[in-house]
């Protein structure tokens, strides 16, 4: 019985040793042999994609490969020498790329802007936004496709974490919220690519999108106009200026007549009109005074009595324009009508009665401000 039980066990040992030394190689072998024909396919397509020039593609072509490559344990030399030169390809195609803000971050001498983090939490910012290129010989071509990542390096809000560039190479985050409008706070875009679990990140695809507190300082513009005549000296700025400066701001004049033509469109907040301006940087707002005496009547006589006398017509408007989106955040418009009694301009003269009518315009603004003075603070403030 003991002869007959050691034999079995004897022959259950050699059908165990020749099942771990035959049948795993062989197993090890095919799955390696899969491996690299299915990476030379995807190397294959690459260069199909780049000749293309359709690099999104290639790029995830590649990153399939390293994905390969990264799930074997005991890879082959064969597959190595495979994945370094997708490794290779990819730091090529890196090096092409180009990862630059849009278009509304850039200003006229093409340097990245500061965007406020006050403007962002009101619903009027700047959505994080990258364009991302291809050098292709002496000219670019725009990347659709390819996945870029925002997130907060610094402070923290609401943001869409994930989008693809368009056809056009574009890819902007969703801002919704900065959680403290009073810090910096910096949103990162980066590009990465993962393909079957496995990540590549192009570590020179980088960008930062600034945002800031706005500062406490404004520019303040007077106008005053009547006909074909325009003052050098507007004597309501200085009216308006004593009022407002009682705010803790750093009010900056700004000469009303070197807007020329663009004044209408500056003080009706058209952004493309405030960004020609030559402002100073960190320049959040506008305070704008515009007085118009739009009408001078003389008058010969009066109720039969022969006179020589002039009246006027005029309004003043004050606005309060947020410069990082032309947004009128608040407007106090005055008149001086001849048809009130105890509200109009006269003079014997049209220098006179112009005259009168600004300096009138000028005393009722001075009267509004300081009826509104903790509204105008508040906005400057907040906003």
């Amino acid at each position: 019985m003991k002869i007959w039980r050691i034999g079995i066990s004897v022959l259950c040992g050699l059908f165990l040793l020749a099942c771990t030394t035959t049948g795993t190689p062989a197993t090890g072998d095919q799955n390696a042999d899969r491996a690299l024909k299915e990476m030379t396919t995807y190397y294959e397509n690459a260069q199909a994609k780049m000749d293309e020039i359709a690099i999104s593609e290639a790029i995830s072509q590649l990153v399939a490969v390293l994905a390969i490559r990264q799930g074997l344990t005991n890879p082959s030399q064969e597959i190595l020498a495979l994945a370094k030169k997708a490794e290779t390809d990819l730091t090529k195609i890196e090096a092409g790329l180009l990862l630059q803000p849009s278009a509304e971050w850039v200003n006229e001498s093409m340097d990245q802007i500061v965007a406020q983090t006050i403007a962002a939490n009101k619903g009027q910012y700047l959505n994080p936004a990258v364009i991302l290129m291809y050098n292709v010989g002496g000219s670019r071509a725009t990347v659709s496709g390819a996945p870029v990542f925002f997130e907060f390096a610094k402070g923290s809000g609401v943001l869409t974490l994930r989008t693809v560039t368009n056809e056009y190479g574009q890819a902007a985050a969703q801002l919704g919220k900065i959680d403290n409008p009073n810090s910096e706070a910096v949103i990162h875009a980066s590009v990465k690519f993962t393909v079957r679990g496995y990540t590549y990140v192009m570590n020179s695809m980088k960008r930062d999108f600034v945002f800031r507190p706005a500062s406490k300082r404004a520019v303040i513009i007077a106008v005053e106009k009547a006909e074909d005549f325009v003052s050098d000296n507007p004597i309501i700025f200085s009216s308006v200026y004593k009022e407002i400066k009682e705010i803790k701001y750093d009010f900056v004049p700004f000469n009303g007549n070197l807007l020329g033509d663009k004044l209408s469109r500056v003080f009706n907040g058209d952004l493309d009109a405030i960004k020609t301006l030559t402002l100073e940087k960190n320049m959040p707002y506008l305070v704008m005074v515009y007085s118009d005496c739009y009408k001078i009547q003389q008058q010969l006589s009066y109720e039969g009595r022969p006179m020589n006398m002039y009246t006027a017509l005029a309004r003043s408007t004050m606005r309060i324009i947020r410069v990082v989106d032309g947004k009128i955040l608040y407007e106090e418009v005055v008149y001086v009508d001849r048809n009130q009694p105890d509200d109009h301009a006269q003079g014997n003269s049209v220098v006179a009665v112009r005259v009168e009518a600004f300096t009138r315009l000028s005393e009722k603004m001075s009267k509004n401000i300081k009826s509104n003075f903790k509204k105008i603070e508040s906005i400057l403030n907040t906003n």
